[in-house]
């Protein structure tokens, strides 16, 4: 069942993520900078639509205060 969720603040789907991703693979490579990946995963009680929000909503609030404006949040659909 796809994640129905709506939030405020949307995080890139994973195709625009992975255009992304190769412009700055290609950007590092060229200029020789680095380059991080970090995966995050957020589990919760599965049956709660309301504790996975509340997840969701928590950590993109947390992404978006940390994050550079030149990062690629991105979400990814986990099935059950």
């Amino acid at each position: 069942m796809p994640n129905t969720l709506v939030h405020d603040i949307e995080l890139y789907p994973p195709e625009t993520f992975k255009v992304l991703l190769g412009h700055e693979v290609n950007r590092s490579r060229r200029y020789g900078d680095s380059l991080s990946l970090v995966d995050l995963v957020i589990e919760t009680d599965p049956s709660s639509a309301q504790a996975r929000h509340s997840a969701e909503v928590f950590t993109i609030n947390l992404l978006n205060l940390h994050l550079r404006e030149t990062d690629i949040p991105s979400r990814q659909e986990v099935s059950s």
